[in-house]
């Protein structure tokens, strides 16, 4: 009987990790990196933006569970973002004006 119990209880206990790890993978956010964009985004309620990513150049977030986003503009170190936007630029526009 004590067999059947720790062999039942180790099975639950592995069935346990194996899905909390699956469930956190299926939500965890994605890196995304693109270009062609215009990028918008605030830092303590201070917006930046309007500013256009155009190939070769890319953009690269993650956006968080807890909101906001990781991301790193072209020549720059990541920042924590509050609010983040990232919209396609019309072809062969090459600024950001119209969107902003």
């Amino acid at each position: 009987m004590r067999l059947f119990l720790a062999g039942l209880f180790a099975a639950m206990v592995l069935a346990g990790a194996f899905l909390s790890t699956h469930t956190a993978d299926a939500y965890a956010p994605r890196q995304l990196t693109t270009t062609n964009v215009c990028v918008v985004y605030a830092v303590d309620g201070v917006y930046s933006g309007g500013i256009a990513i155009v190939a070769p150049e890319t953009v690269t977030y993650k956006q968080l569970k807890s909101g906001g986003a990781f991301v790193t503009l072209p020549g720059q170190d990541r920042l924590k973002v509050d609010y983040l936007s990232v919209t396609p630029l019309p072809p062969g526009e090459t600024e950001c004006a119209g969107i902003v």
